[in-house]
Parts: C-alpha cells; sequence; structure tokens
C-alpha cells in the first residue's frame, strides 16, 4: 500500500488497511593518554591480575567463551556447573581506573582498556550472564558480521566467569559495586557475563540539544540530517540482519566521534538509491541490545512483555484486546521499533524528556508534558489490579485467566499507571483518538474503552480533552528550529497509531526528504570501497504469531 508520507492528510488511517533504561552511553570524558606504557607483551602473563596499578589477566579468572549456537539453543540458560566444560576465552588484560559509566537494567558498564590496543576507548558490561546477557552477545555478533551499518558499537571482546573482577586495587572498586547491585543477589548461582565494547565519547542522544547545540554553529541542519538518515539506516538494517531491538530510546542511542572515519563522506546505498553525506563530527550508536529478538526461521514476534522503556513506547504495546483471542495481540515488530525511533528524534531536538521545567513535568516531552485527569490514573490503576484478581478467578476460563495475568504483569502494571496516564492522555492529544476504522480491533480493548469514559466525563465538564485529529505538534515551535515541515510529517508518519500504516523505513530514506543527498549511479565510481547498503526489503515470513 502506498502512503504518501509528506501529505498532511495522510495523518488519517486507511479504512482498507488491515524503567529503567541501560545508561551504558552516559559518557563522561575519559582520557587513555593518562596511562603509563605498558609492559612488554611477552612480558604481561608474568604480573598477577590483582596488581594495584589495575591490571586484570582474565585466564587467571578461568575466563571461558562458549559457542552462541550452542547456548541460544538452551534459551541463554547457564549454570556454573556448566563452565568446566566450555573453551577458554582468548588471553586479555584489561585496565582500569575504575570508572563508573552508568548502571542500567542489565548490568553496570566501566571504562576499561585492552593493553594490547591502547588506543582504543572500551567500556566494560559487567552482568549476571543470563538469556539478556548472550542476546546482546549474539545481536553484536550478527550486526559486526553483517557490517551493513555504521551505527552498532563494535563487539571487542566478551567472556563469562564464576568470578568477580580481582579484589584489590582500581578492580576493588569494581567488584564491590557489583556486591551492592540487587543485580547480582543470585550471582552464587549463575555466572558472570562480561562484555567489551567500544566506548561512545559524545554524550547520550537525548543530551544532543544541551552538548551541541548551546551557542550557534553553522549548518548543525546537516548534522541533524545525518543523524536523521543513519537512525532510518539503522532501523531498516537490524531487521534485514535478523534483529530487533525492543528498547530503542534517548539513552540506548549513544553519540561518538567519527575520528575514526577517514574518508570525508560517508555513503550509503537503499535498494539501488545511491546517497552520499558529509562526514559530521559525531554520529549515533544504537547501544544495548539485552532485549533484542534475534529472528530465525519460524521464530516469533509475540512477546508478553512490553519492553520499551514507557516514554519511548508504541501504542501495540498499550492497546491490547480485552480478550486472548482478539484482534490486537502484543506482536513486536520493526515497526514497534520505528515508532521508538521517532520519539528519540524528537527528544534529540527538545531535549531530555525526564526533565521537568518551570514547575512542569516531563517539559520536552510531546505526551506526557500533557496533565492527565486523575481519574485517568485511577482506571488504569483500578484496571490492572482488577486483572490480578481476574488472574486468580477459577470460575473465569483458563485461557481468559493466563491473558489477564499477561496483560497486568506485562503490559498495564500498577506501578506505571500514573505515568502511563500521562503517557496515554498526552498521545490522545497530540495523535488523536484511535478508532476501529484506522486500527481494527483497538476499541476492543481495555485502555480504549478508560480513555472513552475519561473523555465523555471530560466533556460533560466541560472540561479540557483530545480531538479526533490530534494537535500533530503544531504547538511545539521549537521542533521547527532543527527540523523542516517535510521531516515533521515524516515524523508524524512514524507515530501512526497503527503499526501496519507506518512507512518502512527505506520508503522515507527514499523520499524527497533526503533529495539533496542522492547520488545519480554515474557517480558510483567516485565511491570510497567502503559504505553501508540494506536491501530495503521489510521484514517477512518469520512472523509466526
Amino acid at each position: 500500500m502506498g502512503v504518501d508520507l509528506l501529505n498532511r492528510s495522510s495523518y488519517e488511517f486507511l479504512s482498507s488497511s488491515k524503567s529503567f533504561e541501560c545508561t551504558l552511553g552516559k559518557r563522561k570524558y575519559f582520557s587513555f593518554s593518562s596511562f603509563q606504557q605498558q609492559p612488554p607483551k611477552k612480558e604481561r602473563r608474568l604480573f598477577g591480575p590483582t596488581l594495584e596499578d589495575g591490571f586484570w589477566d582474565i585466564i587467571s579468572s578461568s575466563a571461558k567463551q562458549p559457542n552462541l549456537e550452542v547456548i541460544r539453543s538452551c534459551n541463554g540458560k547457564v549454570m556454573l556447573s556448566n563452565l568446566s566444560f566450555m573453551p577458554s576465552a582468548k588471553p586479555r588484560v584489561y585496565k582500569t581506573i575504575g570508572l563508573k559509566e552508568g548502571e542500567g537494567t542489565y548490568g553496570l558498564v566501566f571504562t576499561v582498556i585492552d593493553i594490547d590496543n591502547p588506543e582504543k576507548e572500551l567500556v566494560m558490561k559487567i552482568s549476571v550472564a543470563n538469556s539478556n546477557f548472550f542476546a546482546e552477545v549474539s545481536a553484536l555478533n550478527f550486526l559486526n558480521s553483517k557490517k551493513t551499518t555504521p551505527n552498532v558499537p563494535q563487539l571487542h571482546d566478551w567472556f563469562i566467569t564464576d568470578k568477580l573482577p580481582p579484589n584489590s586495587g582500581h578492580w576493588g572498586k569494581i567488584s564491590d559495586s557489583l556486591k551492592k547491585s540487587s543485580q547480582f543477589k543470585n550471582i552464587s548461582k549463575y555466572p558472570v557475563g562480561y562484555l567489551i565494547l567500544e566506548k561512545a565519547n559524545a554524550g547520550a542522544l537525548a543530551s544532543f540539544t544541551k552538548n551541541h547545540c548551546s551557542g550557534y554553529q553553522k549548518d548543525i541542519w546537516k548534522l541533524v540530517d545525518s543523524i536523521l538518515f543513519q537512525l532510518l539506516f539503522t532501523a531498516s538494517a537490524l531487521p534485514e540482519s535478523s534483529v530487533i531491538h525492543r528498547d530503542i530510546g534517548g539513552y540506548n542511542i549513544m553519540l561518538t566521534s567519527t575520528d575514526d572515519i577517514k574518508e570525508n563522506y560517508l555513503n550509503f546505498r537503499v535498494g539501488k538509491q545511491l546517497f552520499r553525506f558529509e562526514k559530521q563530527p559525531i554520529k549515533p550508536l544504537l547501544i544495548d541490545y539485552g532485549t533484542a529478538n534475534i529472528l530465525e526461521i519460524g521464530s516469533s514476534l509475540k512477546t508478553d512483555f512490553r519492553y520499551t522503556t514507557l516514554r519511548y513506547r508504541a501504542p501495540e504495546m498499550i492497546f491490547l484486546s480485552s480478550k486472548p483471542t482478539g484482534t490486537l495481540q502484543p506482536i513486536f515488530t520493526p515497526a514497534t521499533d520505528l515508532f521508538s525511533i521517532a520519539m528519540s528524534v524528537i527528544e534529540m531536538v527538545l531535549g531530555d524528556f525526564t526533565e521537568h521545567k518551570d514547575g512542569k513535568k516531563y517539559y520536552n516531552h510531546p505526551f506526557m508534558s500533557h496533565n492527565p485527569p486523575p481519574l485517568l490514573h485511577f482506571k488504569l490503576k483500578q484496571l490492572s489490579k482488577q486483572l490480578q484478581i481476574d488472574e486468580n478467578n477459577f470460575k473465569i476460563d483458563c485461557a481468559t485467566r493466563m491473558w489477564y495475568g499477561t496483560l497486568h504483569s506485562g503490559f498495564l502494571t500498577v506501578d506505571e499507571s500514573l505515568l502511563l496516564s500521562r503517557y496515554i492522555w498526552g498521545m490522545y492529544m497530540e495523535l488523536g483518538i484511535p478508532n476501529n476504522r484506522m486500527w481494527p480491533g483497538v476499541e476492543d480493548t481495555h485502555v480504549w474503552s478508560i480513555m472513552n469514559e475519561v473523555i465523555q466525563n471530560q466533556k460533560r465538564l466541560n472540561l479540557v480533552y483530545p480531538t479526533e485529529g490530534g494537535l500533530l505538534l503544531r504547538g511545539n515551535g521549537k521542533l521547527r528550529q532543527l527540523l523542516s515541515e517535510d521531516q515533521i510529517s515524516c515524523l508524524l508518519s512514524m507515530l501512526r497509531f497503527n503499526p501496519k500504516h507506518r512507512p518502512s523505513p527505506a520508503a522515507i530514506l527514499k523520499s524527497e526528504i533526503f533529495d539533496e543527498y542522492s547520488i545519480s549511479p554515474s557517480e558510483v565510481s567516485t565511491l570510497s570501497s567502503a559504505f553501508w547498503s540494506v536491501s530495503g526489503t521489510p521484514l517477512q515470513a518469520t512472523q509466526q504469531f
């Protein structure tokens, strides 16, 4: 189905169509030149693993690197008793000054260097070696091997062991931090996972305006265009590499310098269409793949958990059918990631979504800056509690009870009900009121029914309520300082309620938005041999619901 990306009327849906985030990149500046020259390689093994100056020889800690295919066949379940049967990791010695970079749901992150490659800026993410750890390793391994996008961090190394880092020197500080973290309370049962990645050194996308637009910069719009293009390009590259991220947000997209890129231009191919961008000082890196879905033939896109941080969550992870056989099931597709990318781009321009300013909560968030009626929070909280009660009501059939359990534990939780009320109310205010014509089945969801009740109550009381068409971000002038009207229209197309009505990333890339960066096939001879390519074919065939 063809969809006009730029036509304002295309916001309407076609009737015939079917908290915690990882802060892996909250970077602080760290100079690797401050390290003293390392001992010669042949002498390195003479040093113990717990020296005061911060060396750690991982082989001395019985580091293992098992076969990923075998681990995935076991659903990422590894016990301590399995370690003795696994192959050893490659010999490495890492050094640290104990600088903590961040802490997220799936690990703590510290700055390190590999003494064989001291010029590389690296971080070590340490977590329990569970299915999330192996999902991240597998996803990065897939994406690094495919080499279809420049916007994925390079996986330098990974290993598992039954030991925390050495308990002395700077490593001792790290070990103490891990012991105090609630994530490691079951460390006696499972191995510890270590993931070593390239370090992003220019902050999070959420802090883009603060870090990179504080003063006037000539041609800043070129940098914005480049970042927007690369994020959309990566949204196309991930599913082509059999990966759905499932937790995209402003702090899971980092910015890093392009000093390692020697060419003056970045070249891309989308299908048969070629694009060339002048190299900018920074580029985006999409990080944190702990919840990624690695797709294989026959793999399912259905999920029992929402994954994405609420500030970036797509409607299909909120509006779910009230019955287990209903139309709207929790299917997490590449279009779900695309919604999160659109929200992240808006955060890049407006500023950190979590900021409060002038007494206004979530000042920069286009949805959560709207104040919802207290009644909405009350009803959402009441819904979650009732679902929990009904899950244990044996007068209800088993399938329905299981469905209610999935809803209240994975998507409509009591703890999140207050923020969810802000998010949904603002979503309606900006994007309009969904209906069965634009999104079949939406009116048969608990959330839609509650919103309908609250809106009718607002009308009776002559209070503010959303309109069918929505504000469509028209009241936000700050967006237009860095984005054109066509780009805003593009973002709105990515934010459509019905995921089937969102355009594919390739369709956006090949639209007139990026015409000025398109080059003809006759110029292909001038292209560098190093460029990135995607076919632009949407994900198909593996969707077993």
